[in-house]
């Protein structure tokens, strides 16, 4: 139905091409002239085309011009990256003193820090699309059971570390874009 409401529209602004149905499938495409696709390539597709060499040698001598605001942007996003790398590791620390011998007080108290820690990661998510999926999973694990709840402690810990590891996988890739897009500008 797609191709069909595609070429209404293209019919409906005033367009006079043909369109071939060369898809062999049986589909009918409303408004396409059937044709088998060996015929269609027989057909149209004659024309030697020696545009590609041009094009790619356009491609080749290409020199990218980068607006301050992307730099500034892609400065700000490695940023917050290592924002949420310092944050998941405050969640580490934490936990690790969650674990230890405190009481009932001290325990809540740590609960609340870790909740923090992931709703602090959670306001990064703009600069962090990578990581989405993964945070709204773990989000709501800082709760008053985590404590004896090993399962939690476990997957929170899981899920702090693969931030911390995959932000600095990402930091050093997004610095060697930013110095490439620096000393490119030099030239």
């Amino acid at each position: 139905q797609w191709f069909n409401k595609a070429i209404e529209v293209l019919r409906n602004t005033g367009c006079q091409r043909a369109f071939i149905d060369a898809t062999e499938g049986g589909v009918k495409i409303e408004g396409t002239e059937i044709m088998s696709l060996k015929k269609a390539i027989n057909k149209y597709c004659r024309d030697q085309n020696n545009g590609v060499q041009e094009m790619l040698e356009k491609l080749r001598s290409y020199q990218p011009v980068w607006k301050p605001e992307i730099k500034e942007e892609l400065k700000a996003i490695v940023k917050n990256i290592e924002k949420l790398k310092e944050e998941s590791e405050k969640g580490l620390l934490l936990i690790d003193n969650l674990l230890g011998d405190v009481d009932g007080e001290e325990s809540k108290i740590l609960i609340n820090k870790i909740g923090e820690v992931n709703k602090n990661i959670i306001k990064l998510i703009d600069s962090i699309i990578f990581f989405e999926a993964e945070i709204y999973n773990f989000y709501d694990l800082a709760s008053t059971d985590i404590k004896t709840n090993y399962e939690k402690i476990s997957n929170l810990v899981e899920f702090y570390n693969l931030i911390i590891n995959g932000s600095k996988r990402v930091i050093k890739i997004l610095n060697q874009h930013y110095n490439k897009m620096l000393s490119e500008e030099v030239i």
